[in-house]
């Protein structure tokens, strides 16, 4: 039996700056409602053209509230 190695590649958001923001942006709103709900939704309008990888990522960090 042959031992496959898993490539993955790292994806870069097509626009970090505007990642940053949205992470920024749901990170305000988490902690002004405490809804991750209202952080995602959020996000998602400013990534909506970035791959799913990406905005889940941006889900994760931005939902995390301010640290």
């Amino acid at each position: 039996m042959s031992e496959q190695q898993e490539v993955t590649k790292e994806l870069e958001p097509i626009n970090p700056a505007l990642y940053r923001k949205a992470i920024e942006v749901g990170k305000e709103i988490y902690g002004a409602s405490n809804s991750k709900a209202e952080a995602a939704r959020e996000i998602f309008k400013l990534l909506i053209n970035e791959p799913r990888e990406i905005i889940l990522k941006a889900f994760i960090e931005g939902a995390r509230g301010v640290s």
